[in-house]
């Protein structure tokens, strides 16, 4: 009986969507493809059809996973984009300041300053202030484009979509050990950075107000030194805050990885 069974069964599935014969012969049951009695009874069998949302379903992902891709790489090309805008702004900045740092300190080096010397120097100080609060302008679009660009990202890579299930747990870690790396060692260069520029702050700062305390300083020299104190603060204290707004932006990245 067992084995009439597992006969029956295996023809069932074997003429799917076609028809089978039962009969009945001295008692036993039986299946056929042909008729096998002279009361064999047809039975029509059908295969259920596939689901249409089982058939998009996988063609629905892959098109979602390359949406994603690209929409990835456009952000990714963008953020490159304001980060080197950003880069360009410093060393134009850096430039500009120098310059007009530079025609300070041939004020400040004339042994006796008069009231020209002095307007001189105050003209100076605004070009100065102007020129570090139109690139802080300029530097902050871009800062603000990076922020909102980063959370598209996170957004992306955190859809359910775009997350490889089949991947082994293996395979996960060690990508994440991967990327956290690459994340650290960026902070670290961007932490290197911020160090440089504390260190090179202090030690122009230092200069200068070594040239203050002597007691021949006249009016216009002191005038001049004060600006060329002031610009180089703001203009260290810009780059700082860029550095820091990248590591910011990077621990960011690091605790979407590690959650």
């Amino acid at each position: 009986m067992h084995y009439t069974l597992l006969i029956s069964i295996f023809l069932i599935s074997f003429f799917a969507d076609s028809s089978v014969f039962k009969c009945d012969i001295n008692g036993v049951l039986t299946f056929s493809q042909f008729p096998c009695s002279d009361n064999a009874q047809q039975i029509e069998i059908k295969t259920p059809k596939p689901s249409a949302n089982n058939k998009t379903l996988s063609s629905e992902q892959t098109h979602s996973e390359i949406d994603n891709f690209i929409q990835l790489r456009q952000i990714e090309k963008k953020m490159t984009k304001s980060d080197n805008l950003i880069r360009s702004y410093q060393d134009k900045m850096t430039e500009e300041v120098n310059t007009l740092n530079n025609k300070l300190t041939h004020i400040a080096k004339k042994p006796s300053g008069d009231l020209y010397d002095f307007n001189q120097s105050d003209a100076i100080a605004k070009q100065l202030n102007n020129v570090i609060s139109r690139y802080n302008s300029l530097i902050n679009v871009e800062q603000q484009k990076l922020i909102r660009l980063s959370a598209q990202k996170q957004h992306i890579k955190s859809s359910k979509v775009f997350l490889d299930n089949n991947s082994t747990n293996e395979a996960q870690l060690t990508d994440k050990f991967i990327k956290m790396s690459k994340i650290e060692n960026k902070i670290r260069i961007h932490e290197n950075k911020i160090r440089t520029f504390q260190q090179k702050m202090d030690l122009e700062l230092k200069a200068i107000d070594a040239h203050l305390s002597t007691a021949h300083v006249n009016a216009a020299q002191q005038n001049s030194f004060t600006i060329q104190m002031t610009a180089i603060t703001a203009n260290y204290n810009t780059q700082i805050n860029i550095q820091q707004k990248q590591i910011d932006r990077l621990i960011n990245e690091k605790a979407f990885i590690n959650r």
